[in-house]
């Protein structure tokens, strides 16, 4: 089975970044934390358009998912991004 994403702490990120490096080609995303809060985001390249996509249609709208506490959005919110992830972008 294959992982996810991954959470590092910058620290080690910085003795770690061929592994990430690696991760990212292979389609695993690293998540940095500085002071235990994310600071970045390591992402396979082939990813970005669909985040730069996401990301337009997020400051579009005016909000972020942090703003939302509706299950139902969330829900919606998390098969959106795996549909992204598998390379699909769906407008309903």
């Amino acid at each position: 089975m294959r992982q996810s994403s991954r959470i590092v702490a910058a620290g080690a990120a910085r003795g770690d970044i061929t592994r990430i490096l690696d991760d990212a080609e292979n389609g695993i995303p690293t998540l940095i934390l500085r002071n235990s809060k994310p600071s970045a985001a390591v992402v396979p390249a082939n990813e970005l358009d669909a985040f730069r996509v996401f990301q337009r249609l997020v400051s579009e709208l005016g909000e972020t998912l942090e703003v939302s506490d509706d299950p139902e959005i969330i829900a919606a919110v998390h098969e959106a991004q795996a549909e992204i992830k598998r390379g699909h972008i769906v407008w309903h």
